[in-house]
């Protein structure tokens, strides 16, 4: 079998490129990870199709010209994919410990278990909520405090306080499931947005509801 890895943090993170053996005979794959690299302010902000789009022929022309591999981008398709809606909060995020608990508690127990990371906080003598997670093998849920993550990874510092609520599809099966397809050239942002909606409102508006009526 053959192997190449390239990581380079300048248009993308990881490249691999390899063969591998189906039945009689072998195939050739390539894999990359893709995230939002702003110099200032890493995925803060996230990308429009459009920008991410425009972001794949850089990443073709860069791998040309620095490594000279040519590759066709016409029929990339995703294996994983991550959409979340950042906001600013009010007051620190584990302010809000109990309220994001009881979204986790409330999604269906497909999901799995809870897991939740706190810091301790030597100052006020205390642990702080930063992390939220659940899922599966196909979908993960997370709500995280994005201030605290942005400053512990040497990215940057911002005043205001943020939150990130993010759905992550984990194989190509639940995307294509999701969206009927996984062809980036295929994806709008339309279609991003109305998933994310959707998902918000049936797994925490709608569960939430069931809840207040049941309590």
């Amino acid at each position: 079998f053959a192997k190449l890895k390239i990581t380079d943090n300048k248009y993308f993170g990881t490249f691999f490129i390899g063969t591998q053996k189906r039945n009689t005979s072998y195939i050739l794959y390539t894999r990359m990870d893709i995230t939002v690299q702003d110099r200032n302010y890493g995925n803060l902000c996230n990308s429009t199709m459009v920008q991410y789009k425009e972001r794949l022929i850089q990443i073709q022309q860069y791998l040309s010209d620095e490594y000279g591999i040519i590759v066709d981008i016409s029929e990339l398709r995703l294996s994983t994919l991550e959409i979340n809606c950042t906001f600013e909060i009010k007051h620190y995020f584990h302010k809000y410990h109990r309220a994001l608990n009881l979204m986790m508690y409330n999604l269906p127990d497909t999901y799995g278990k809870i897991s939740e990371y706190k810091k301790k906080d030597k100052t006020n003598v205390r642990f702080e909520s930063e992390t939220f997670y659940r899922g599966n093998q196909r979908m993960q849920i997370k709500i995280y405090d994005k201030k605290r993550q942005l400053h512990d990874a040497g990215i940057c510092s911002i005043d205001q306080h943020v939150m990130r609520i993010e759905f992550v599809l984990k194989t190509a099966a639940k995307i294509k499931e999701v969206f009927g397809t996984n062809k980036v050239n295929l994806f709008t942002d339309s279609m991003i947005t109305d998933f994310y909606n959707y998902q918000f409102n049936k797994l925490f508006v709608h569960k939430y509801q069931i809840w207040r009526q049941h309590n």
